[in-house]
C-alpha cells in the first residue's frame, strides 16, 4: 500500500474488498455560452421555479434546462465583484430575491429587477435572510449591517430598511464583515478574525448570541459554502490559512494535507468555493482564480485531489473553470458557472470539458519495499478497468531514487471485460532503490486504475 503523492482531476471510489479505484472526475457540457462575460454567481429559486445567473452585471433568469435566458431589465449591478443572494416574499406573498454584489441592494421579482423604494436601501456585498427577515452588510461603514424590521403599518416587510434600529454593528472584534450567512435559525456575522453569531430576540429585534462567539475568521468571502448540514470556508485562525468545517461553535481543519500549498500562495481573498453534488460524489470545491490552482475535497473520503484544465502550449494545469456551482431540483442538473459566465451541466457521464480532453494524473510516492538496497523489478501489474468497448490506453511512466528525470511514458493497453478487471503485466522494469510511478488517462471514457502490485528480487548488491 503506498500513499499518492499527486492526485489530479480524478476522484478515489470505495470498492467492496474495502480499497479504493482511481477514477477521472465529473465532466462539463455546454449548457449556454455567454459571450466575454464575467461569472458573478448563480441561484436556484424553488419557489420561482427558476435560475438566476449574474455576469458581467447583467442579471438572466433560466426557465428550463435547455439554456434559453431572458435578460431582466431595471437597475445596473457591479459587473466584476461576485453575487449573493437572498429570498423573501412580500407583503401580498409574492417571493423576490434579492442580490447583492457591491451595489446598492436589488430584488426582482422574476420580471424586473429593481432597488426597494427605501432611502435607507443598503450598499452591500452580502445578503442573507430568516424568517423573511432580509440581513445585509454596509460597505462604506464596514462593521455595520442592516435588517428589514416592521414597517409603519406595523408589518413585517422585507423591502422596509428604515427602522430606527438600523444599523446594527458587529463589535465584539474590531474587524470589518466580510461573510454573512443564516442556518438554524441565526446569521453568522463573519469578519477577517472572529465570527458573531445572531438570533432575533422579539424585542430589539436581532441581537448577539451571548458566549457564541468563534474564533474562526474568512480570508475569502465567497468560499463560504453548506453542505450536509455543515459550512466550509477558507478561514483565518489566528493567522493561519486553513480550509475548515463548522456544524457547532467549534471549527474543524480538514486543510493539513495541503497547508504548504495554502500558505504559498500569495492572493487568496478571490478564491471561490462550491459544492457539487453528482452521482454519488459529494466535493467541496475551492477555486483561486489568481493563482490558477483549485482543490477538491471529497466529504465521503476526506481526501484533497487537484481540479483544473491542461494547457499543452505551457504544459501545465491551470485551475478548474467553474466558479459557482448549484442544483435544480426541477430539471435533475447540476449546473457550473464559468470565470467567463457560460453555463455547464456537470455529470459523471461527461468524460470531457465540453469536448476538451480532461488529463487525469495521479503520481505514487516513493516506492522502496521495506528495503534501501537495490532491488529488481521482475514484474508489474496494474489492475484497469472500463464499461466500453474500444481500444483504450493509459500512459505509465516512472523515475528512481529521488532523480528529477522521467523515463519515457508506456501505452498500457485497458481491455475491456465487462464488469471485470483487466490486468496489465509489464516485465522486467530495471532495478532501483526508490521508485515512482506516473499514469495519465486522457481518452474520454469511464476509465479506473484499480490498484497496482509488484514483483521484485531484492537487496542486489
Amino acid at each position: 500500500s503506498v500513499a499518492i503523492t499527486e492526485a489530479q482531476d480524478v476522484y478515489f471510489e470505495s470498492r467492496a474488498e474495502g480499497q479504493f479505484s482511481v477514477r477521472r472526475r465529473p465532466g462539463l457540457e455546454l449548457m449556454s455560452g455567454i459571450t466575454s462575460d464575467i461569472g458573478q454567481g448563480m441561484y436556484w429559486s424553488n419557489r420561482m421555479q427558476c435560475l438566476f445567473v449574474v455576469a458581467s452585471g447583467k442579471f438572466y433568469k433560466y426557465t428550463d434546462a435547455f439554456g434559453t435566458n431572458i435578460e431582466l431589465t431595471g437597475v445596473n449591478l457591479d459587473d466584476g465583484t461576485p453575487a449573493t443572494f437572498a429570498e423573501a416574499q412580500k407583503l401580498d406573498l409574492s417571493p423576490i430575491c434579492y442580490v447583492a454584489n457591491n451595489s446598492l441592494l436589488a430584488y426582482t421579482d422574476g420580471s424586473t429587477i429593481v432597488n426597494p423604494d427605501d432611502p435607507a436601501t443598503p450598499t452591500s456585498t452580502m445578503v442573507t435572510s430568516y424568517n423573511n427577515r432580509v440581513w445585509a452588510n454596509d460597505v462604506f461603514h464596514r462593521q455595520d449591517f442592516y435588517v428589514t424590521d416592521v414597517n409603519e403599518d406595523g408589518i413585517n416587510d422585507p423591502t422596509y430598511w428604515s427602522s430606527s434600529v438600523n444599523p446594527f454593528r458587529a463589535g465584539q472584534k474590531p474587524d470589518n464583515i466580510v461573510a454573512m450567512a443564516s442556518s438554524w435559525n441565526e446569521v453568522l456575522i463573519w469578519g477577517c478574525d472572529s465570527c458573531e453569531v445572531w438570533q432575533e430576540d422579539g424585542v430589539t429585534p436581532v441581537s448577539p448570541l451571548v458566549g457564541s462567539s468563534i474564533e474562526a475568521g474568512i480570508f475569502a468571502p465567497h468560499s463560504l459554502k453548506k453542505a450536509n448540514n455543515t459550512w466550509f470556508a477558507l478561514a483565518c485562525l489566528q493567522g493561519k490559512r486553513a480550509v475548515i468545517k463548522l456544524n457547532s461553535r467549534s471549527p474543524q481543519v480538514i486543510s493539513e494535507p495541503i497547508a504548504n500549498e495554502l500558505a504559498s500562495y500569495n492572493t487568496v481573498s478571490d478564491a471561490r468555493g462550491m459544492v457539487i453534488f453528482t452521482g454519488g460524489l459529494n466535493m467541496y470545491v475551492l477555486n483561486f482564480p489568481t493563482e490558477k490552482k483549485t482543490w477538491a475535497y471529497d466529504m465521503k473520503t476526506e481526501t484533497w485531489t487537484r481540479w483544473g484544465v491542461w494547457d499543452s502550449s505551457q504544459a501545465k494545469y491551470n485551475n478548474f473553470l467553474g466558479v459557482d456551482a448549484l442544483f435544480s431540483p426541477l430539471w435533475n442538473k447540476h449546473i457550473i458557472q464559468t470565470q467567463q459566465g457560460s453555463l455547464y451541466t456537470i455529470s459523471r457521464q461527461n468524460y470531457t470539458d465540453a469536448n476538451t480532453a480532461i488529463r487525469s494524473k495521479v503520481v505514487t510516492g516513493w516506492i522502496d519495499h521495506g528495503t534501501w538496497g537495490r532491488k529488481r523489478s521482475d514484474q508489474l501489474i496494474i489492475k484497469l478497468q472500463t464499461n466500453q468497448q474500444g481500444n483504450y490506453k493509459i500512459l505509465m511512466r516512472h523515475r528512481d531514487d529521488g532523480r528529477p528525470q522521467w523515463s519515457n511514458y508506456m501505452e498500457i493497453p485497458v481491455s475491456y471485460l465487462g464488469a471485470a478487471d483487466s490486468f496489465a503485466k509489464l516485465n522486467r522494469l530495471g532495478t532501483y532503490r526508490s521508485r515512482q510511478y506516473e499514469f495519465i488517462m486522457t481518452d474520454p471514457v469511464d476509465m479506473a486504475i484499480v490498484g497496482l502490485e509488484e514483483d521484485v528480487t531484492g537487496a542486489i548488491s
